[in-house]
């Protein structure tokens, strides 16, 4: 028994130049037939050619290979390796891929593949015989596989087209907003009602939208002018479904489609328009691309599963993007009022801290106000955290540190430094601040452009290329990666600040939960250091500490005094202990 593996149709052909006559007849009653069909079935099956060594026919194997081992070719078949020209230097250059990530479920599918016909095929010795430049040891298909987690609803549900539990991304990127299927009374049942003026959806929809009940919403048939409508959210009707009242249904000109209130959520989009409408939410923008990337990066560790929501994606959005922005639009605002312009003086090429060194009224870290270098060391060290966290494919971390770095220029700097912005005149300590929160803008703008590529893009051209034009990199992705400034880094101020930090969260978390606004002054706070090292170094910092806290002083304790300052009274539960 013979067996021969043709590499091509030509190759094919060559053996029978009849061999795909029944593909072409096919296609010739059928135009529409695509050219990559006649090597499929049931053409294939009408393949014949002679047998190269005995001149027997040769006919197809019956045996089907799984498409898995498709997928673990990829490595070389991308290129045609070994049989189209210049397919070695490609494959040679590519092999092994630097890392690879899918789904956990690909763990017994892609991932098992490439690894399993590598093993197979690339040994030494056909390594050698191939002309590869260098030998690969075991595993060889890739260098790293980030594995994931899957994308559920916000409940942690499998997402289903069938039960609509699923955020459209359009909500997302584009405008709030949803398709539904008109019901009247009758087809929605369960004694639904809708009031005119108003109009009826399933909670989960009212909830997937972002929106609480009574909201005022934009409806809508498509091409039509739209209505203004109180949304209201109901458990007496299914997902993606509408109940209008008759006069509101009548007069959008919208009727109940064929399977009322059984449409299934993927088949609403294909309803006639006469059988559906859009509802939109007109007063709250969608949080685009951006938010939608840093979702999935910041919302969980890669290797969980993701809930996914509208409500979630705006919940991570708050934390970096919009404080970021803040953050940004303060520096805009008060630098265009105080002509502050970071090119007065020099021609700067690059943004790294010895770059803007060159700059007019730039003065070394050591010699600012302590905030100045506090923020400069974060800023320092934060560059360092996240290059080594994304060399080591460890997005997550990354994501976090910068979520750190962000409230602290938001929360801390910004907020402490304010009346060195808006103080009248340009003092050399107002320069300080302005150079500051530019070198942490700038510098941002890059860590984060992997992240969030549009707003860093924006930051750039806005205070980068804006002033340098001509010798500034033309986007924000071909600038180098920041170095971090060894300079400014002081790993003794960023201890002593974070403890402060978090003292006086501790301290605000107190007041709140006894009802003490900040405004109220107090005669003193307790405070008690786990590390009884950093005691000296926070009496430095009291000032800070008491006006965060509007006390009037603080007393130190040592761990175990805390005791001696509360009175306990005990009383017996006699409902407990009984008669």
């Amino acid at each position: 028994e013979h067996k021969h593996a043709p590499s091509s149709v030509a190759a094919i052909e060559k053996l029978n130049p009849q061999a795909f006559d029944a593909f072409r007849a096919a296609k010739e009653k059928d135009p529409q037939l695509s050219d990559h069909l006649m090597v499929h079935k049931p053409w294939v099956d009408n393949v014949v050619f002679a047998c190269p060594v005995c001149g027997g026919e040769m006919h197809r194997v019956p045996e089907v290979i799984d498409c898995w081992f498709d997928s673990g070719c990829m490595p070389f078949a991308q290129w045609g390796f070994p049989h189209a020209p210049g397919s070695l230097s490609r494959f040679d250059e590519s092999f092994p891929a630097d890392f690879i990530s899918e789904a956990i479920d690909q763990t017994r599918g892609w991932f098992y593949s490439l690894l399993m016909i590598s093993t197979l095929v690339f040994d030494e010795e056909t390594q050698r015989q191939m002309g590869l430049t260098r030998m690969r040891s075991y595993p060889h298909p890739y260098k790293a596989c980030i594995v994931l987690g899957h994308t559920c609803d916000k409940d942690g549900k499998k997402e289903s087209k069938s039960k609509g539990n699923y955020t459209p991304p359009e909500v997302i990127l584009d405008r709030v907003r949803m398709d539904f299927a008109v019901v009247d009374e009758a087809a929605a049942g369960k004694g639904a009602v809708a009031k005119q003026g108003e109009a009826l959806i399933a909670t989960a929809d009212l909830e997937g939208l972002d929106l609480t009940d009574g909201a005022t919403v934009r409806l809508f048939r498509p091409g039509d002018g739209a209505r203004e409508m109180v949304l209201r959210g109901t458990r007496k009707l299914p997902r993606r479904v509408v109940l209008l009242h008759d006069v509101d249904r009548k007069g959008l000109g919208v009727e109940v489609g064929p399977h009322g209130a059984k449409v299934m959520a993927v088949e609403v989009p294909r309803l006639s328009e006469s059988q559906r409408v859009t509802i939109e939410d007109s007063h709250t923008p969608s949080p685009g691309a951006d938010a939608f990337r840093w979702f999935f990066y910041a919302s969980s560790p890669p290797w969980t599963n993701t809930r996914h929501s509208l409500t979630n994606v705006r919940t991570a959005q708050k934390e970096f993007q919009i404080k970021l922005r803040n953050v940004y639009s303060f520096f805009t605002i008060y630098a265009n009022i105080d002509g502050f312009d970071p090119s007065e003086g020099a021609e700067l090429k690059g943004l790294d801290a010895d770059v803007l060194a060159k700059g007019q009224g730039y003065r070394p870290v050591n010699d600012r106000a302590l905030l100045d270098r506090w923020m400069l060391s974060e800023l320092a060290l934060t560059t360092r955290d996240v290059t080594a966290h994304l060399e080591g494919y460890r997005v997550y971390e990354a994501a976090l540190r910068l979520i750190d770095c962000v409230d602290a220029l938001s929360n801390w700097y910004v907020r402490r430094s304010r009346e060195r912005f808006w103080a009248s005149g340009f003092s050399e300590d107002k320069r300080d601040a302005y150079w500051t929160l530019y070198a942490c803008l700038t510098t941002l703008s890059r860590l984060c452009a992997p992240f969030i590529p549009f707003f860093a893009e924006e930051m750039y051209q806005n205070l980068v290329r804006r002033p340098w034009p001509g010798s500034q990199a033309e986007s924000v992705h071909l600038c180098h990666w920041p170095t971090p400034d060894a300079t400014a880094v002081d790993e003794a101020l960023s201890v002593e600040m974070k403890a402060v930090r978090d003292i006086v969260s501790l301290g605000l978390q107190v007041r709140t939960n006894n009802r003490l606004k900040v405004r109220q002054p107090l005669r003193s706070v307790d405070v008690v250091l786990a590390r009884r090292d950093l005691k000296d170094r926070m009496k430095a910092y009291e000032g800070l500490i008491t006006s965060e806290l509007n006390v009037h002083e603080i007393h130190w304790l040592e761990p175990g005094q805390e005791g001696q300052e509360v009175v306990y009274k005990l009383k017996p539960n006699f409902r407990a202990l009984g008669p």
